[in-house]
């Protein structure tokens, strides 16, 4: 469980154990954690995050917090991720104090075979935290989209709701940039995929606990740039989230 230490009221320390390159989910978990400590009585709402460079795994990561002026019904934050006194990500998180009001959504969730019908997928990163189902298969391969894939964290989160948020968070970043490699022949297998910015909007409350669909897709391609944009609903179809990822693709 990816957690948050500390130092002073608004910098804060995490440690990830493993090695290579930083997963940018753990960027994006970590930073709502320390985010949500500096706000109460809201929840989160947004996350919008600019990856600057890479960081590395086993390294103690420095978060800074940087309060904006509250209002009553909202709170933003701004986070400055470090390692050895080098910026790798500013990341933009927003809460909101919940209101009355109905609910509606666009499109129903995907006819997918659900969890249980499934059979377990390996997690490809040092520290998983998750568990993945994927709904196209076993077939391991970069040149083609994994999504979509049912997963959910693994870990106690109990009613800490920061926690289930940052779990959504965490996955959410999982494997979005194989989702390009739809986008063929303008991008081909052998082109490196970067993520340069990563954005989430939940929608209705999490239970990262539980499984969801995760389901991303590639919509533009330009300039040496991709997005693509994703979808997280719960098994009763109602949509918790939606992402956008933009990358930065080159041969």
């Amino acid at each position: 469980m990816l957690a948050v230490r500390r130092l002073d009221d608004d910098r804060y320390e995490a440690r990830f154990p493993g090695s290579g390159y930083l997963f940018g989910g753990c960027t994006l978990s970590v930073s709502l954690l320390a985010a949500a400590d500096t706000v109460a009585e809201m929840s989160p709402r947004s996350v919008q995050a600019q990856f600057l460079r890479s960081g590395e795994w086993e390294k103690p990561t420095t978060l800074r917090v940087t309060r904006w002026p509250d209002t009553r019904s909202f709170a933003t934050r701004a986070v400055t991720v470090s390692q050895d006194d080098r910026v790798l990500a500013v990341v933009l998180v927003s809460f909101h104090r919940p209101e009355q009001g109905g609910g509606w959504q666009r499109d129903p969730m995907a006819a997918v075979p659900l969890p249980d019908e499934l059979p377990p997928s390996p997690v490809h990163l040092p520290s998983p935290l998750m568990e993945v189902r994927r709904v196209g298969g076993s077939d391991e391969s970069v040149r083609t989209s994994w999504h979509p894939y049912w997963a959910r964290g693994t870990g106690t989160f109990g009613e800490d709701e920061a926690k289930h948020h940052a779990a959504l968070l965490f996955i959410s970043d999982y494997v979005v940039i194989f989702s390009l490699h739809d986008a063929r022949p303008v991008v081909a297998p052998s082109d490196s995929v970067r993520t340069i910015s990563h954005s989430v909007w939940f929608h209705r409350p999490v239970r990262a606990d539980r499984w969801h669909l995760f389901a991303s897709e590639p919509r533009s391609v330009s300039d040496g740039r991709g997005l693509t944009l994703g979808t997280v609903s719960a098994e009763d179809g109602s949509l918790v989230a939606s992402f956008a990822q933009e990358v930065i693709i080159r041969p």
